[in-house]
């Protein structure tokens, strides 16, 4: 048996906090099963859907992460001043690019820009993934009776409806540490590498880039706790 995900299912549930490593499988049925209300191999598809799905979390962000450097690259050379505004994104029911307004109003030509320059590195589409797996976790942790225990970040409603509303793009990606994949850009690897080592045109290139990673993942969390966060900030509890 699998999972039923309807196209417009409540998204996130974990538990407490969305973790790095899913939970064994074993020891989520044993748990599961104390529930009693369903089989241990009617729990299992969930199980596993919550493991797969933690998983997905984490890499469908660091993926967002290294588009969205392509996207600071392009703004810095056609307009460097929207990189310094307040101002957000997410993605609506359809998977459209939506622009959030922080403290700066933004015209719009700004908005549209702004819409493009997202759209034409892939983030919708990252961000697509990235929906779905919050979704998915949420099915998989609240498993086949639909429901949430002890307060846990599964009971809050997160759906492809609401999702523009709770998950904000940019603020995640600016607020994770970055993976070894991920580049910064020229100017932001400067900045960060000449915090640990002095640059000069003999250095390595990827030993410039590891210290920069090294400086800017300081102060950093993970994609999925940054992610659990704005849930909680955001998403009203239901389940």
């Amino acid at each position: 048996m699998n999972p039923t995900i309807p196209a417009s299912s409540p998204l996130v549930r974990v538990a407490t906090d969305i973790v790095s490593s899913p939970p064994k499988s074993e020891t989520l049925d044993v748990t599961l099963s104390k529930r009693g209300q369903f089989s241990l191999d009617e729990y299992r598809p969930y199980s596993n859907l919550m493991g797969d799905s933690q998983l997905g979390i984490i890499s469908s962000s660091n993926q967002m992460r290294e588009k969205y450097t392509q996207v600071q690259s392009d703004l810095l050379r056609s307009d460097a001043t929207l990189l310094n505004k307040d101002w957000d994104f997410s993605i609506d029911e359809a998977g459209e690019i939506v622009i959030i307004e922080g403290d700066d109003s933004l015209s719009e030509s700004e908005i549209n820009k702004l819409t493009k320059v997202l759209a034409d590195n892939g983030i919708d589409t990252a961000m697509e993934k990235l929906a779905e797996n919050v979704i998915n976790h949420g099915i998989g942790a609240r498993g086949p009776e639909g429901f949430s225990e002890d307060g846990s970040l599964a009971s809050y409603d997160v759906n492809k409806g609401n999702f523009k509303d709770v998950i904000f793009g940019r603020e995640l990606m600016l607020g994770m540490k970055i993976d070894h994949e991920t580049k910064l850009t020229n100017a932001d690897t400067l900045a960060y590498a000449s915090k640990k080592v002095a640059v000069t045109s003999e250095s390595n290139i990827n030993h410039v880039a590891l210290r920069a990673r090294e400086a800017y993942n300081e102060g950093k969390q993970l994609p999925s706790k940054l992610v659990a966060t704005q849930i909680m900030m955001r998403a009203v509890e239901k389940y």
